[in-house]
């Protein structure tokens, strides 16, 4: 019976050894001291999108930030009257940057919307990656 228990003690710190381990793994996402920040230029086009009209910054608009390899966005912000964005207290990884940019509605797009983006790797703790301009049309 005590070679059991022994046994049995030892099982059980290598699993909790395993879990320890794996629990230290920082993923992407909140809970560090490095930031991503972007603009959103806007390109207003006619009702056909032939003809550009004119172009702004895209004030107001959401983008969305998406951790890893995860299929939905984990954060989102609101653009300033600039058209710029900025997601603070990220930890090293990689991250997707998104915004969507409307297109003429038919068969092959029913949403009349398309995502644009940007993916940006946080390979340092700290500091501030950028993700450029994201160029989206209205």
């Amino acid at each position: 019976m005590p070679a059991m228990i022994k046994n049995f003690f030892c099982v059980f710190c290598i699993c909790l050894l395993v879990f320890l381990f794996n629990s230290c793994a920082k993923t992407p996402g909140q809970g560090g001291n490095a930031s991503i920040k972007g603009k959103v230029w806007v390109k207003k086009y006619d009702p056909f999108f032939t003809i550009l009209e004119y172009e702004y910054p895209g004030s107001d608009m959401t983008v969305e930030l998406t951790f890893g390899n995860n299929t939905s966005p984990d954060l989102s912000e609101k653009t300033n009257a600039a058209g710029e964005f900025q997601f603070l207290y990220l930890r090293k990884g990689r991250y997707k940057v998104t915004v969507y940019s409307k297109v003429f509605q038919n068969a092959q797009n029913p949403s009349g919307q398309v995502p644009v983006e940007m993916v940006v790797n946080i390979d340092n703790k700290k500091g501030s990656y950028d993700a450029g301009t994201l160029t989206v049309q209205r």
